[in-house]
Order: C-alpha cells, then structure tokens, then sequence
C-alpha cells in the first residue's frame, strides 16, 4: 500500500518541495486571520508571501486558528478510500492543540473504516524544524521502501535530533503572542536585543540567550550548526521571515564551515510569522545527538 505523509503548514517547506513530492506528502493549511479576513495557509501558492508581509510592514497583527477536526478527517477519509496508509506529523502538541484534533480525527475514522492503518505522531516540533522530519521521512519512503512501522520507530527513536535554532527580530510579535512580557518586548527593542530561541524536549518554545544585533545572532547559529551538525550529508534547512540579505549571509557563512552539507531555502509560511513577525531568521537539521533543552 502507498504511504501518505500528511503535516501541515507550520512545516515552513517550500511549496516547490511539496509539490515534486506530492505522491507521499499533503499539507493541510492552516486558518489565518488577516485584517478581518480568513485565509487559508498554502505555503504562498495563492495566499501569497508577497501580500502577507507587506499587510504586516502596515502594522496589522495576523491570528492563526487551529485545523479543525472534520478537516482532519475529510483528509483521512479520503486518503483511506485510495487505500493509502497514513502518517500524521504535525506542529508540536506543546504549542497548539491542532495535535490533539488529528487524534480525534483518527480515532472518528478508525470508527468508520476499522481496517486502516493511520498513525498520528507527535513531533515535538515547530517550522523548519518539523520540516526536516518531513524531509527524512520522505527519503525513507522514496529511497529506502520504508512501511508505515518503520517510519513510526523512526521518528519515536530519532525526533528529539531535529535542532532548531531561531532569532526573532521583532519582539511586539513575541509580545502578542504572550511568549515574553511587554516590558521586555519594548525594551529589547529599543536595545536592538535578539532572542534565540530553540525547542525543548516536550515541544514548547525555550530561550536560549539574547544578543544585541542581527549579525551576532547569525554568528550564535552557526556556531550551534557547527557544535550539533555531525553528520556532512545532512540537510540543513533556512527559513527566513521576508530576511533576504540575512539569509545570504548565513549560507555565505555556512559554505565556508559545513561545505558539503544540502541547503534547502525557505521563506516562513504565514502560520509561523504571524506568531514572530518579518525579520525571523531559522536553521533546522538532524543534530548528531538529540537536541540541547536547559
């Protein structure tokens, strides 16, 4: 039977990437208020990046919703009248309840159609981070024959390897979002102060330190690139909320310590940067051992 990676769009992949894969992967869009109008979060292929981030250089301040249930199961009902097994691997279940919707969307399908086989997975993830999960599981189904139990061992065994390292430029968004005290969001940026962020064990976003300035924080992400990154022919992902020129001088950076290593560039879906603002500069790849949580 065909195996279909289902995530959604806080997975940060490229549309492109999606796309060349769509045999064995479907992201579900999540509900994105801007300016009093609900769109739904395609990875920029008609709710554009280009309109979403000059809406937010106007001030307005985006809210995301959930994926609801019946979303969650129209897809699995579907994709299990083509008789395909399915694998759910979603935003962390410590930032969004969207996790706990795909599971009772799952247990509402086995109800229905009993004999298939659907595993919902808890990433722990968020971003490119979750991306590159994506990413591994699809070079195991299209390289490796990998089956549906190989691909769940997989991920319980190895998931805590994806790093992510982030560095929010513009604290209001952090602010908003409740993740950081007002105070905090107003003076940080009046001091040019950049947050790292990363993610701990149980999914849930964790500071790692602050710095003044984008190129210093640039220089605290390689160094975890090259602290973590073992392995030579990892992927390693960059996404980037509207940071073109950041962006270019990470991977000029980049190529002059991890020369070999695959680089797939991103520009963040409106379902993370409505939650941290233009400006988010992100890596993410499978780290040698699994990832640092204070």
């Amino acid at each position: 039977m065909q195996i279909m990676i289902v995530t959604d769009s806080s997975s940060d992949l490229p549309l492109s990437y999606v796309k060349k894969h769509s045999n064995n992967l479907e992201v579900l869009g999540m509900p994105v208020m801007v300016s009093g109008q609900e769109y739904i979060d395609d990875l920029g292929e008609k709710f554009s990046h280009d309109f979403f981030y000059e809406e937010m250089a106007k001030g307005t301040m985006p809210k995301t919703s959930q994926i609801n249930v019946m979303t969650f199961y129209e897809c699995f009902e579907r994709l299990a009248k083509q008789d395909k097994e399915i694998l759910y691997l979603g935003l962390s279940s410590g930032l969004s309840g969207t996790f706990n919707n795909a599971v009772l969307a799952k247990n509402m399908l086995l109800e229905e159609y009993p004999k298939t086989k659907i595993k919902v997975v808890d990433s722990v993830a968020a971003s490119i981070g979750l991306g590159v999960l994506i990413y591994c599981l699809i070079q195991k189904v299209e390289h490796d024959n990998a089956n549906l139990k190989e691909l769940v061992e997989y991920l319980e065994k190895e998931k805590l390897r994806a790093n992510h390292w982030f560095v929010v430029d513009d604290l209001i968004h952090l602010k908003n979002g409740g993740r950081i005290p007002a105070t905090m969001a107003y003076v940080g940026t009046m001091l040019n102060v950049k947050p790292l962020l990363s993610m701990d064990y149980s999914g849930k976003l964790e500071t790692f330190g602050k710095v003044r300035g984008k190129t210093r924080a640039c220089k605290y992400i390689l160094e975890k690139i090259s602290e973590h990154l073992q392995d030579s022919q990892e992927i390693i992902i960059i996404g980037h909320a509207n940071a073109p020129e950041d962006v270019k001088y990470l991977v000029e950076e980049l190529k002059k310590t991890q020369k070999s290593n695959p680089i797939i560039l991103t520009c963040l879906s409106a379902t993370i940067a409505s939650h941290v603002g233009p400006g988010m500069l992100a890596v993410a790849f499978m780290g040698g051992n699994p990832r640092e949580s204070k």
